[in-house]
């Protein structure tokens, strides 16, 4: 289990799961401006498994990704 921090400097938009390995094929990786909203202050992720979060400062069609690897 991870801790998250809260966003960076963002009002109303929060973390996005863009790659998640313990997820079965193709719901692992999707495209980030399609990555569903995580919200938790925590994310379970089993043994062996990588994931990676983002967030955006702007509406997903104009975003610029900040990323947060676990």
């Amino acid at each position: 289990t991870f801790e998250l921090p809260p966003p960076p400097g963002l009002s109303g938009n929060g973390w996005r799961r863009w790659l998640d390995t313990s997820y079965a094929s193709p719901d692992d990786i999707v495209p980030w401006d399609e990555a569903p909203l995580f919200e938790g202050p925590t994310y379970e992720l089993p043994p062996y498994s990588l994931a990676a979060l983002l967030t955006t400062d702007e509406s997903v069609e104009d975003a610029v990704p900040h990323s947060k690897t676990l």
